[in-house]
């Protein structure tokens, strides 16, 4: 379990897909990258307590600064991924940055599939799809390090 394990997409999913690979074992880097400016925040809060004065923005953090820190996860904010190359292994930013992957986790959302994202996900042993049903977890297991 080695090599980077790159997360693109900072929400919750992706910060708990982070989180989660270095709990279960993950020893090699982890770089969750997410395109908003902002550390990841909890979403239901923001539209309800954050806009009506009753939370500060420190409070809405998924998790703190320290957390990143303690678990050795590299926390990219305001990067926009343009470009997977497959066959490389490597995303590429909007800016040109550069991040290899030995696995690669797609967290950007149900409503937010990248315009670029064309390849077939079925034919790469690193990614598959997965979403909230009955397979879930069985799918979630493909992703396994262990796995491939």
């Amino acid at each position: 379990m080695s090599g980077r394990l790159l997360v693109v997409g900072a929400g919750q999913a992706g910060v708990q897909v982070a989180s989660s690979a270095r709990e279960l074992g993950w020893d090699g880097s982890i770089t969750l990258i997410g395109e908003e400016p902002y550390a990841p925040y909890t979403r239901p809060p923001l539209s309800k307590a954050f806009l009506k004065g009753e939370a500060s923005l420190e409070s809405l953090a998924l998790r703190s600064a320290a957390f990143y820190t303690e678990q050795r996860i590299d926390l990219i904010l305001d990067e926009q991924i343009a470009h997977l190359d497959l066959d490389g292994a490597e995303a590429v930013s909007a800016s040109g940055r550069r991040w290899p992957f030995a696995r690669l986790v797609l967290a950007t959302g149900r409503n937010r599939v990248p315009s670029w994202l064309t390849a077939p996900t079925s034919t790469a042993s690193w990614c598959c799809a997965m979403s909230a049903t009955p397979g879930f977890w069985r799918d979630a297991w493909r992703l396994s390090p262990t796995s491939s």
